[in-house]
């Protein structure tokens, strides 16, 4: 299995509690929970590092594919795309 080099991250509010959920199909095991875009947008990239490393044996390093913040607001599934470069030793 080799490691993805960009991941799309969905996102969804639950409907009763307000919280949001961060997942990606392109890598299984991938989820957050927060209340605001903001957060998880600070905790995904440290949870992304530690699941490529304990997935794939890999380091990684998280880049945003655009510096567009997440717009706030959306009740309906949003999609941001990750890119991962593979960390040298």
């Amino acid at each position: 299995m080799s490691v993805p080099h960009m991941i799309r991250l969905s996102y969804q509010r639950h409907s009763e509690t307000g919280l949001l959920a961060a997942f990606s199909h392109d890598l299984k095991g991938l989820l957050a929970m927060g209340r605001t875009f903001e957060e998880l947008h600070e905790e995904l990239p440290h949870l992304i590092v530690d699941l490529v490393k304990e997935r794939y044996g890999a380091d990684v390093r998280v880049e945003w594919e655009d510096d567009e913040p997440i717009a706030p607001g959306f009740e309906t599934a949003v999609e941001k795309c990750a890119k991962l470069e593979l960390e040298h030793a």
